[in-house]
């Protein structure tokens, strides 16, 4: 449950991030795993971020690419 609630916060900050969707997904993929987001996987991303607006709002989407990025071997993890 804790986890979820981390990826609905992320979802929830980078809504309120400048730019377009390719620089949202950017941030939030930099946030999560401290890397930066590769040109194919950000193609994934935003293909499955409009496929997930065509029924859900955005904090929706981004909450569960978010979730996505948090279930990833490079998630990094703050002790």
């Amino acid at each position: 449950e804790q986890f979820f609630e981390a990826a609905k916060n992320l979802g929830k900050l980078t809504v309120k991030q400048p730019g377009d969707a390719g620089d949202k997904a950017s941030w939030l993929y930099e946030k999560v795993t401290c890397l930066e987001l590769e040109k194919d996987v950000k193609e994934w991303v935003l293909d499955s971020y409009q496929t997930l607006l065509n029924e859900h709002d955005e904090a929706f989407a981004w909450t569960m690419i978010a979730n996505s990025f948090m279930n990833l071997d490079s998630f990094k993890s703050r002790n």
